[in-house]
């Protein structure tokens, strides 16, 4: 059997979610089957042949159609155009896409995974723009697949409930989460601390700076626990990229004098990442919406205890090994965090259940998974 995987989202020169969710289910494909042949297959201008080999050896035919990929993804919306077998190495039995991207007009197989629907849950978190060419990649490619990988039972259910699909087209396979992140020890940890000019003790955001990740509840209900109890030195650092609306998040911060104490770090090096989520004395996380939700999870596999929300799909990931929000309620938030912050048996309580949680999320375990879809198997 040949499958020709879309790569197009590793032209993106930062990872992200998606992109490290493709590296990973490529690797761990190509490591668990040996009897099917593999293609890289992408869209773009501009070459990205060699990181490709960097990622997944020189073995794996790569497929670089020089077009531009916006304009190609709109050329393929239009109906009656030929079949494009060519555009993936002479034709192949399944086209694989780990995320919503225009799908060729192929005559194949087509299976495509989705993270989430965001854009149709909480549109009012998006731009125009944003929620145009969401709404058109998903229009133009869900309806094409022949089935249908969803990251978490949240977003199978809101596949059934937006797109009409039948339950049986779709399987759902959870990510797994990175083998390279691992506990710091306390030398590391204070090593770490140094190295970057992190303080001793502080509360960690590691997310876009973006109304859908509801840092102005964190910021809120940080700015509640100094008001209302003695925490000494304890800081809270956001860690993300600027997103859309981000501004109003340094002007919550600085209507509350509290520039002293939250500090932000901006987009972080990957390799960073490990010693951040180490060194916290907790994670929060009380997104509005996540299709699955990697960061409480990474949190969990270096043993730092975890604040996210009860909505969406996240109460699923972290089951009870984290402590579960409203997003909207800063009280409720508040006190979370001063429960892990100060209380160290209750705290230690959680890393355990964290590191335990963290193992049924295996990419080896993934990649067999979703083998089984590709041979035409249920999970």
């Amino acid at each position: 059997m040949r499958v020709a995987v879309d790569v197009r989202v590793l032209k993106n020169k930062k990872k992200t979610g998606v992109e490290e969710y493709t590296i990973q289910l490529l690797r761990h494909l190509l490591k668990v089957d040996s009897r099917n042949e593999y293609s890289l297959f992408y869209s773009s201008i501009f070459s990205i042949n060699s990181k490709l080999k960097n990622i997944f050896g020189s073995t794996v035919p790569i497929r670089h159609v020089h077009f531009p990929n916006k304009i190609l993804s709109l050329l393929w919306k239009f109906p009656g155009l030929p079949k494009a077998n060519w555009l993936v190495s002479g034709g192949v039995d399944i086209f694989l896409s780990p995320h919503i991207n225009i799908l060729p007009v192929l005559d194949c197989k087509k299976i495509i995974v989705v993270h989430d629907l965001a854009f149709l849950r909480l549109p009012e978190f998006f731009t125009r723009w944003q929620l145009f060419w969401h709404r058109y990649m998903a229009n133009a490619s869900i309806p094409q697949a022949d089935h249908i990988i969803a990251v978490s039972d949240s977003t199978k259910r809101d596949l059934v409930a937006f797109y009409e699909i039948s339950e049986e087209n779709i399987s759902v396979i959870y990510p797994g989460v990175s083998m390279e992140l691992y506990p710091f020890s306390e030398k590391q940890k204070q090593s770490f601390r140094k190295k970057v000019g992190l303080p001793d003790r502080y509360i960690l955001s590691l997310a876009t700076l973006e109304p859908r990740k509801n840092i102005v509840s964190v910021v809120h209900a940080f700015a509640l626990l100094k008001e209302h109890y003695d925490i000494g030195d304890l800081k809270l650092v956001l860690v993300g990229k600027k997103g859309w609306l981000y501004k109003d998040i340094f002007k919550l911060i600085k209507n509350y004098g509290l520039e002293q104490d939250i500090l932000y770090r901006g987009y972080i090096p990957e390799d960073e990442k490990n010693g951040y989520l180490s060194s916290a004395s907790c994670f929060v996380y009380p997104s509005f919406y996540e299709g699955f939700g990697f960061p409480p999870l990474e949190a969990f596999a270096v043993g730092t205890p975890v604040i996210t929300s009860n909505t969406s799909s996240l109460p699923e990931v972290v089951g009870s090994a984290a402590i579960t929000v409203d997003p909207l309620d800063v009280p409720a938030l508040s006190l979370a965090m001063r429960k892990i912050c100060f209380d160290r048996v209750f705290a230690q309580d959680l890393r355990d259940k964290g590191l335990v949680r963290v193992r049924k999320f295996q990419w080896h375990k993934v990649g067999g998974d979703v083998l089984r879809v590709l041979e035409g198997d249920s999970v």
